[in-house]
């Protein structure tokens, strides 16, 4: 069976689904994939959790302290002050999965962690975009360099498998363009608007109660974290270097009831798409156009049907057609599934090379 030690850095929400569906799945991942994964060390702002060379942090502990919510405080390994970097140096795992929160503006302090993993001889796994969308070549070097890989299916949609579909299924073809609803927040509120005639504000307002909405639900709204997954799509699809100051982005705080409303009665409903679409100079690439704004979507087309927290991207291609996918549980746990799918894949593609 081939074990794989994790470094976990960042311990949200995700993280811990994450811990806990790695220990209750442990059984399922032996019989079904001969894969066993443990935890060497778990870092936080609060300080960093490393276990001995050659052990791994206590499973029972790890959930007891998911079931209540408690702190990796509590673990005896525990040493308040020692740095995402110094466990990143001192745990000798094979991979490190990076779920620091998001900065889109420097994509710091994840970055520097994906770059010591790799020079450490680690696999990465991430969900964080900030990195990706600033510094998405400098990493693929990195990880070139050290013979190592990076994963990020988790970061462009989490349970909806936008990078595996276009990577894996649609091999062999052009895509001609990427159209979706990347963003299950901004999804949400707009849902909201028809379904309960509510103004903007009151609809965000009831996201944020119920959780789906950040307290600074900036991102999402303004139509930035959508941009920031066809960037960091394109930058991977298209093997170009874009960067969020690349993008024409307009978000959906503008709407009023009024205009929601009436776009839906006349079968057009208001979405928030986003669109990647390349230029070609023959077979090659040249540039690609990144747009991200709210627009009324005919009956006709599959996304007008994507409601609630629910997200869908549409892939036109040269030889297949278009493809619709669509789904994805939007919440914690799925996102750590979709961090589960990289790792299972990342030692599919190990044990072929």
């Amino acid at each position: 069976m081939k074990e794989y030690r994790i470094c976990l850095v960042g311990y949200g929400n995700i993280a811990r689904h994450l811990s806990e569906l790695l220990r209750n799945r442990k059984d399922f991942l032996r019989e079904q994939y001969n894969l066993g994964f443990t935890i060497t060390s778990i870092s936080d702002l609060e300080g960093s959790a490393v276990a001995a060379r050659g052990a791994s942090l206590d499973e029972t502990k790890l959930a007891e302290i998911v079931d209540k919510r408690g702190s990796i405080t509590e673990l005896a390994e525990f040493s308040p002050g020692l740095t995402s970097r110094d466990a990143i140096e001192l745990t000798d795992a094979d991979i490190l999965i990076e779920l620091t929160p998001t900065k889109p503006q420097d994509g710091q302090p994840a970055l520097d962690h994906m770059l010591l993993a790799f020079q450490k001889g680690m696999h990465v796994v991430t969900a964080n975009k900030g990195p990706l969308v600033t510094s998405f070549r400098t990493l693929l070097r990195a990880s070139e360099r050290a013979g190592k890989m990076l994963k990020f299916g988790c970061a462009t949609a989490a349970a909806l498998p936008t990078t595996n579909v276009a990577y894996y299924d649609l091999t062999g073809c052009q895509i001609l363009g990427i159209r979706g609803i990347l963003n299950g927040t901004s999804n949400y509120i707009l849902t909201t608007m028809v379904e309960e005639r509510l103004e903007f504000a009151s609809a965000l307002e009831q996201a944020q109660i119920m959780g789906i909405a950040e307290q600074d639900p900036s991102l999402d709204i303004e139509g930035i974290d959508t941009a920031i997954k066809l960037t960091i799509l394109a930058n991977a699809l298209y093997n170009v270097d874009l960067t969020l100051r690349d993008a024409e982005i307009t978000g959906i705080r503008h709407l009023s009831a009024a205009e929601v409303a009436d776009a839906f009665v006349k079968g057009t409903p208001y979405k928030l798409i986003g669109s990647a679409i390349p230029s070609f100079e023959g077979p090659r690439v040249s540039g690609v156009t990144i747009k991200v704004a709210p627009e009324p979507v005919p009956s006709s087309d599959p996304l007008a049907n994507v409601t609630g927290t629910a997200k869908g991207v549409v892939f036109s291609t040269d030889l297949m057609g278009s493809l619709f996918v669509s789904g994805g549980n939007s919440s914690p746990t799925g996102a750590a599934a979709a961090i589960l799918r990289d790792l299972i894949n990342l030692s599919r593609e190990e044990n072929r090379s």
